[in-house]
């Protein structure tokens, strides 16, 4: 069985392979939220097509951010080799690759608007940013405030 699923890991110690992986899911979650939530505003003040495109962008990001902790969760299984420079850096252009391939596709698509596409992505990346702002306060000694 996986090291960190097991029944009390996160207190005895063993979060220093598991802290990513928590922390993009994390950055999930806040991702998840900012999609729902503009999508169902924009669906009640301008229609389903807005909604949609708003939910096509944000879905973009959300995929990425699925990818990056899937990549993560894989580091974590293998704590005997860790992840490299090389690999976090390979991980970081599958994203953005995915990332630009699915916004090229929502672009070209005449269900789609642009703009609503562009700003659910724009809005998605922000989410990601303060999920990071807005997480916990992390000390230099290690001691997280609780």
């Amino acid at each position: 069985m996986a090291s960190f699923l097991q029944p009390g890991f996160l207190k005895t110690g063993g979060t220093a392979t598991v802290k990513p992986a928590l922390q993009a899911l994390h950055i999930l979650c806040w991702q998840l939220s900012w999609m729902v939530l503009s999508a169902a505003v924009m669906g009640l003040m301008d229609g389903r097509r807005w909604a949609y495109s708003i939910l096509a962008g944000a879905g973009i990001g959300l995929l990425t951010t699925a990818y990056l902790l899937f990549v993560m969760i894989k580091h974590s299984l293998m704590p005997t080799k860790s992840a490299t420079l090389f690999s976090v850096l390979f991980a970081w252009l599958i994203k953005t690759i995915l990332a630009v391939g699915l916004l090229m596709v929502a672009l070209r698509s005449r269900m789609l608007l642009p703009l609503a596409v562009i700003l659910g992505l724009s809005g998605s990346l922000l989410a990601y940013w303060l999920s990071l702002m807005v997480g916990r306060v992390k000390y230099a000694n290690g001691n997280d405030d609780k």
